[in-house]
C-alpha cells in the first residue's frame, strides 16, 4: 500500500487543517485556524467545534443548540428524541447534551471523499448554523407542534426534514464519485 492509497483512506492532519482553513475563509471567519482545533467558533450566532475521527476519512460537527425553555424542557427533550428516531436511516446526526454549558448540542457526523473541499465543509457549516437557528425559534423556545385540535402546523415535522437535508447534503459532496481503489487521483 502506499502513502496515496493511506491518505486516500484517511483524513490525515495536514489535510485536515488545509480543510479547515479553506472552509473557514468560505465562511469569512476571521481567525482561519480555529475551526477544527478542537476549540469553538462562532458563527451565525451558533457556536461550532469540528474534530477530525483520527485514521479515517470521518468528522464530526457539534452545534451548540442552547438551553431548552424551562418550563418545557420534558416536552422539547421529547421531540428531540422523536426527531432523532424520525432520521433513524441517518445514524451520523445526534443530538447531546453538553453538561458544563448546560446547553443541547447537534451533532453531524461526516466523511471526507474526493469531492470534500472547503466550499463543502463551509456549505455543511452554514446549513448547520441555519438549522440551529431555527430549532432555537421553534422547538427550543418550546413549540413542540400541535397542540389540540385544528392546530394542523407542525415545526417539527418541517424541521426533521430539514435536519435529514442537511445530513445527506454532507453526504453528496463527500462521496467518491468513483471507487478510488481503481482509479487514479486527479492532480489539480
Amino acid at each position: 500500500m502506499t502513502i496515496e492509497d493511506t491518505n486516500r483512506r484517511s483524513l490525515n492532519r495536514s489535510g485536515f487543517e488545509q480543510l479547515c482553513r479553506d472552509a473557514s475563509i468560505g465562511l469569512g471567519l476571521y481567525d482561519t485556524s480555529v475551526l477544527g482545533s478542537g476549540q469553538s467558533v462562532e458563527f451565525d450566532g451558533v457556536l461550532l467545534e469540528l474534530q477530525r475521527c483520527e485514521g479515517s476519512d470521518r468528522l464530526v460537527l457539534l452545534a451548540e443548540m442552547g438551553a431548552a425553555a424551562e418550563d418545557r424542557k420534558a416536552d422539547i427533550y421529547e421531540h428531540l428524541f422523536l426527531l432523532q428516531i424520525l432520521s433513524w436511516a441517518q445514524p451520523g446526526l445526534r443530538f447531546g447534551f453538553n453538561p458544563d454549558r448546560e446547553a443541547l448540542v447537534m451533532c453531524l457526523e461526516a466523511g471526507c471523499g474526493p469531492g470534500a473541499n472547503g466550499a463543502w465543509l463551509a456549505s455543511v457549516v452554514r446549513s448547520m448554523a441555519a438549522q440551529v437557528t431555527r430549532l432555537r425559534s421553534t422547538v427550543l423556545a418550546g413549540d413542540t407542534g400541535p397542540q389540540g385540535e385544528g392546530d394542523s402546523e407542525n415545526p417539527f415535522q418541517a424541521a426533521a426534514e430539514k435536519f435529514v437535508a442537511i445530513y445527506e447534503s454532507s453526504l453528496a459532496a463527500a462521496a467518491p464519485a468513483q471507487d478510488p481503489m481503481t482509479t487514479n487521483p486527479v492532480q489539480a
